[in-house]
């Protein structure tokens, strides 16, 4: 990860910055500055938590660390910044919606709705 900051503080950055886009207009600059910012650390958070091998197939939730239970909401974080994210291109807000798709369809698996 670039910033070497530790993976909860990168996790946590994102997650502020997501949160502070409703205090800027969609079309502002600075939503599109944090929005990027949030999405570039969410990416690298999921990034690491795939290279870490933090949570496998075979596990139960009984296995997984109390710690770690938090990076299961990266998918959702991810997609509902995705979701956020505004585009006038209907081709682009298609590739928008797809990937925020197939994040939401990870967060079933991963609770056994699938």
């Amino acid at each position: 990860m670039s910033g070497e900051l530790p993976l909860s503080a990168r996790y946590d950055q994102a997650l502020a910055s997501s949160s502070r886009l409703s205090e800027y207009s969609a079309l502002s600059p600075e939503y599109k500055s944090l929005s990027d910012e949030a999405l570039r650390d969410l990416r690298q958070v999921a990034q690491a938590v795939s290279d870490l091998q933090l949570f496998s197939r075979n596990e139960t939730l009984e296995d997984i660390s109390t710690k770690q239970l938090v990076y299961l909401t990266v998918p959702y974080a991810t997609a509902e910044l995705l979701l956020a994210l505004p585009s006038a291109e209907p081709a682009i807000r298609k590739d928008i919606l797809g990937q925020a798709e197939v994040l939401h369809s990870s967060i079933c698996e991963i609770n056994g709705v699938l």
